[in-house]
């Protein structure tokens, strides 16, 4: 969104007085992985963005002062937000991998050919296998219409 106050102004615009609206986003605290994960492997493929900054995943994370300021901003009352840390946890590594489809990079991976394809699972399965714990923070903010 490059215009987030934009964008909150018309959600409260819309909203009937009393009416809530909850956003979540990835905080700026800790990598938005697997989106980080993915953009990485994707560069490191040499594929090709699927839109403009793509790749760039600090466009997708916001602190917790932010997403104050534009609840507060757009005329919410009684805004909450708080930051919570989440562990990324998927049955196998492959299923990481496969992840990949069901995000804004998927379209791009599926036009690759098989072993492209097969190159970027590999990768991804890889970085998903390093024993590490996936830890990803999101930040939920809560604001009621007036």
């Amino acid at each position: 969104m490059p215009d987030r106050a934009a964008v909150m102004t018309e959600i409260r615009r819309v909203l009937r007085p009393g009416g809530v609206a909850g956003i979540a986003v990835w905080s700026d605290r800790k990598r938005p992985d697997p989106f980080d994960t993915y953009a990485r492997v994707l560069q490191k493929h040499g594929v090709a963005e699927p839109y403009p900054d793509a790749y760039d995943t600090s466009k997708v994370t916001m602190a917790e002062d932010e997403v104050e300021a534009l609840l507060t901003g757009a005329g919410f009352s009684q805004s909450s937000v708080r930051t919570v840390d989440l562990r990324l946890e998927w049955p196998e590594p492959r299923v990481a991998a496969l992840g990949i489809m069901g995000s804004s990079y998927g379209p791009m991976v599926a036009s690759l050919n098989p072993e492209d394809q097969e190159a970027v699972f590999a990768s991804i399965v890889e970085d998903a296998s390093n024993g590490q714990p996936r830890m990803m923070s999101a930040v939920f903010g809560r604001g009621v219409a007036g």
